[in-house]
């Protein structure tokens, strides 16, 4: 047993574990402030977390030689779910026949070299406008030349819909993203 106690040992001990927690709190807020919102329970889908995305992508498909490339020009994210309101939302044939209902598509089936409103052949190598749904782990964190950046790891992704350049510019971002919206609000069928 200690006859003495050190009054410095012991503040210098409190001071040091303060700060560790100052400092494990920022982190803490700046991770919040990093998260963004599930569009499904208006929780927060922090980073490092699993999550599903429903996006709409313009992008560049070339066929050559046998062998298909993408180069992605444009991505809107419509949808974002957390984990567990991901499980609910993660089936791609779910979302293409509750697109197609209230598009008044005939065909709901994604078929990637046909646009799934006008029912044309797309050319081998095209601008194409797809709805994805992408499971991913969102906001990982890697070496940048300014330190840390956040970015998503894609895992998973599956055409929902793919549109021809006519059809996709109709089908705009901020089209897409009122139908988007009614299906979130409206009641679910079973």
């Amino acid at each position: 047993m200690t006859d003495h106690l050190d009054k410095d040992y012991f503040a210098d001990a409190l001071h040091t574990v303060s700060e560790d927690l100052y400092r494990l709190g920022s982190k803490v807020r700046d991770l919040w402030h990093l998260s963004t919102q599930c569009s499904a329970c208006q929780g927060p889908i922090m980073p490092g977390s699993a999550g599903i995305d429903i996006r709409r992508t313009v992008e560049y498909v070339e066929n050559s030689c046998g062998q298909k490339t993408a180069r992605i020009l444009a991505v809107d994210v419509l949808a974002k779910f957390c984990a567990s309101c991901g499980n609910a939302h993660s089936y791609p044939h779910i979302w293409r026949k509750r697109l197609a209902e209230k598009l008044d598509l005939t065909d709901c089936e994604a078929e990637e070299d046909v646009c799934s409103l006008c029912l044309k052949q797309l050319s081998a190598s095209c601008v194409r406008v797809t709805l994805e749904l992408m499971i991913l782990q969102v906001g990982q964190e890697f070496p940048h030349d300014e330190g840390y950046k956040l970015s998503d790891i894609p895992i998973y992704a599956d055409n929902i819909l793919v549109f021809c350049p006519p059809c996709g510019s109709r089908m705009g971002r901020g089209h897409l993203q009122g139908i988007m919206n009614e299906l979130l609000t409206a009641p679910e069928e079973k």
